[in-house]
């Protein structure tokens, strides 16, 4: 990273991205936080998500259920159509937590208050802004809530559990990076950076 620094400052390159999988793209970020004056001018980027779960099935089953046509699945989730592959990994990452909350929700109930701010959220186009934003947060502060989510993440103990465990949890921020680096959004994509910590 330093002998990058320095042949930008020789050429004089404005920024330079900075690729890498999730335990690279976390060491540069730990870095960057450490000496942020020198890095700067450096913006990590997490790497395609498809290398690691290539050959899971995934590819397959999104063609199957219509999300994607076969000749173009491989190329998005490699990351060369990025909305496409933002969407397909999203739609992917979706199935996984309504089968985690799913299996959760077999034994046990949501409380009310939980039920009834998920229920003001899934009415976005009929209730006010103030009545959204008031059921967001209450969500966010639910100990409820917050524990659930923590079990929907919660490691199996399995490889095949922990595998797809760890593909929610590269997911979301993945995505967020993709779209903040492409809207040129630096505050997104500050925030995306901050995901991983």
């Amino acid at each position: 990273m330093v002998k990058l620094v320095e042949a930008m400052h020789k050429k004089n390159i404005p920024l330079s991205f900075l690729v890498g999988d999730l335990p690279t793209y976390k060491t540069i970020v730990q870095l960057k936080a450490e000496n942020p004056e020198l890095y700067k001018d450096l913006i990590p980027i997490l790497g395609a998500i498809y290398k690691r779960f290539k050959g899971s099935g995934m590819a397959d089953t999104l063609v199957t259920a219509g999300v994607i046509m076969e000749g173009s699945v491989e190329q998005a989730l490699r990351g060369k159509h990025y909305r496409w592959g933002g969407r397909c990994i999203l739609l992917w990452r979706e199935v996984l937590i309504q089968q985690g909350l799913t299996n959760i929700l077999e034994h046990e109930e949501l409380s009310e208050n939980i039920k009834e701010n998920l229920h003001t959220l899934r009415n976005a186009l009929t209730d006010t802004r103030e009545a959204l934003q008031a059921a967001h947060s209450n969500l966010e502060n639910d100990d409820g809530m917050k524990d659930l989510i923590t079990r929907v993440y919660e490691t199996l103990g399995t490889d095949m559990g922990d595998f797809w465990i760890s593909f929610m949890e590269m997911s979301d921020p993945h995505v967020q990076n993709i779209d903040a680096c492409h809207a040129r959004n630096g505050s997104c994509h500050q925030h995306t950076t901050c995901c991983l910590d």
